[in-house]
């Protein structure tokens, strides 16, 4: 519940003395909302393809394109959103986009996962979303994951208290340097980091994947430090790696 509004709307523009301004923009304002979101905000920025998303009213204004650069947990710099222009980093991967109906969500085909000699066939459409916190992958997929993750660590894993994740690693004084975990999509190959794969909790690195009932799902930790992008057009999104400190 809450109450939905018109007003009008203004973003910095690529030019510094400029905005840009989008009247009668229409947004809304919860007071009292419930699902996995929680109830510790006031609304999201709708980045999907309803009718109601930011994205979807400033459409030709924006040259149906959007991208966004996230930095890692650990820093205190702000991510950038971008509205209308290109990709400017080098090293840019892309694959096609479908939606489905309500169009809320972006996907894209997943074919495989690779770590280190390992590959976990996939097959299936995963979603792309930057509102997610966590990678989640299928049981079958994800038991694949974990079991090769393993394998190429090579250290005895630690207990999550929690019981949350698995694997998780005590965080050595020299660092935590696992593998690199390769999404091949149709059409491109993304290369997470460890930024991507691992998130720290306490004195503990924990997998920041976990399994669920059939969603294949990009979480925002996993796309860290890359400039992503989306072509609403083109119907594709693409992936450059950043350092979004410096974006």
């Amino acid at each position: 519940m809450g109450i939905l509004s018109t007003d009008t709307i203004s973003f910095p523009s690529a030019d510094a003395t400029l905005q840009a301004t989008f009247p009668s923009s229409t947004f809304g304002c919860g007071y009292d909302q419930q699902g996995r979101l929680g109830t510790h905000g006031d609304g999201i920025v709708g980045l999907g393809l309803g009718a109601l998303s930011l994205i979807s009213q400033l459409g030709p204004n924006i040259n149906h394109k959007f991208s966004y650069c996230l930095t890692p947990l650990s820093s205190n710099v702000a991510g950038k959103l971008q509205f209308g222009l290109d990709m400017t980093q080098p090293k840019v991967v892309s694959s096609p986009l479908t939606t489905q109906d309500p169009p809320t969500f972006y996907y894209l085909t997943l074919n495989s996962i690779s770590i280190g000699n390992s590959s976990i066939a996939a097959g299936q459409d995963m979603i792309v979303d930057s509102g997610t916190t966590l990678t989640f992958l299928p049981t079958n997929i994800y038991d694949g994951v974990r079991t090769a993750m393993k394998g190429a660590i090579r250290l005895s894993p630690i207990p999550d208290p929690n019981k949350a994740f698995d694997p998780c690693y005590e965080v050595q004084p020299e660092g935590f340097n696992p593998p690199d975990v390769v999404l091949h999509f149709k059409g491109a190959d993304v290369v997470l980091k460890g930024v991507n794969t691992f998130w720290k909790l306490d004195n503990l690195a924990c997998l920041a994947i976990v399994p669920s009932e059939g969603t294949l799902l990009l979480g925002n930790i996993a796309q860290v430090n890359f400039e992503v992008g989306y072509d609403l057009n083109a119907k594709q999104i693409s992936f450059a790696p950043a350092d979004c400190t410096k974006y």
